[in-house]
């Protein structure tokens, strides 16, 4: 059995996904998701909602039993004791340590037949290997909306290029600005160009969870939508959505990140910030696949 506990928005959910389905195909175990999060949510936490049902992933959630017993088990009091005296027949536990690429993950022998992953894993290396599969178990399991529908034809017929602004906690929230920063004025505004010069006539769709700062600070300067008419609750669409441009500006974001990724076309183009977390180079994290352009 291969558990991951799960946190944070859908960005974050799809990372964790990931990193663990690719584990459970090579050690050849189950796949169940620890969702204590959004069953009983930490107090201080932004409130988020459980989203992998919106896809075809071969995951199940933990029962409220492996739940209370999984909780349990990673109590701090026990994490000490499994480092002092290894408990056999329990789960090999791994808590990311830092934010940085853990390789060590990746070589687990086969012989390990029973893990909990606790962590992010914010890095297309933890599932590179799998990274076919991973596709095909993120196909989106809703319709298209009307709405979403007429943006795809739109999108269909140009050189469309998403371009996300995440802002919402990344301003209001000191502890996570602190941890994140966020992508400012003049980055956009050096990505449009830079895309300009390599795309033929483009056109900009732009998603943003603070629309009329995009609309006060941006200038264009090109044929754009900007996409709206989603919400938190509907928020895999805007993911999909973007999945269809042919080219992306992505945010210090792991939303946006999917975005990028989910399109599966070898020649799009992905710009994206030197400073995924604030003090940490991208290169040093590996957060993003190596032919993403740094703005």
């Amino acid at each position: 059995m291969i558990v991951v506990r799960l946190s944070g928005g859908l960005g974050n959910q799809l990372f964790q996904y990931s990193a663990g389905r690719r584990l459970a195909i090579r050690l050849g175990g189950e796949l169940v998701l620890e969702d204590s999060f959004y069953v009983n949510p930490p107090a201080k936490a932004t409130p988020r909602a459980y989203e992998l049902d919106r896809f075809s992933v071969r995951a199940r959630r933990t029962s409220a039993m492996e739940r209370r017993r999984l909780i349990a088990y990673t109590h701090p009091v026990c994490n000490r004791v499994r480092q002092f005296f290894p408990l056999p027949g329990r789960f090999r536990f791994i808590k990311q340590r830092l934010a940085n690429f853990e390789k060590s993950i990746l070589d687990l022998p086969a012989s390990v037949s029973s893990v909990f992953m606790d962590g992010y894993w914010q890095s297309e290396q933890y599932f590179l290997d799998e990274a076919a599969q991973i596709r095909a178990d993120l196909e989106f399991c809703d319709p298209m909306s009307p709405q979403d529908q007429v943006v795809a034809g739109r999108m269909a017929a140009v050189s469309a290029v998403s371009l996300h602004v995440r802002r919402g906690d990344y301003v209001s929230s000191a502890a996570t600005h602190a941890m994140h920063g966020v992508c400012g004025r003049d980055y956009y505004q050096r990505a449009i160009r830079a895309i300009a010069d390599s795309v033929g006539n483009p056109v900009f769709f732009i998603f943003s969870d603070d629309p009329s700062w995009v609309s006060e600070n941006l200038q264009i300067g090109f044929h754009h939508y900007h996409v709206v008419h989603n919400n938190a609750a509907t928020a895999f669409q805007d993911l999909r959505l973007m999945s269809l441009c042919r080219h992306h500006i992505i945010a210090n974001s792991s939303f946006s990140w999917w975005g990028a990724w989910l399109n599966s076309s070898k020649e799009k183009i992905v710009l994206r910030p030197k400073i995924w977390f604030s003090g940490f180079p991208n290169e040093d994290l590996k957060v993003c696949p190596p032919k993403w352009v740094a703005i």
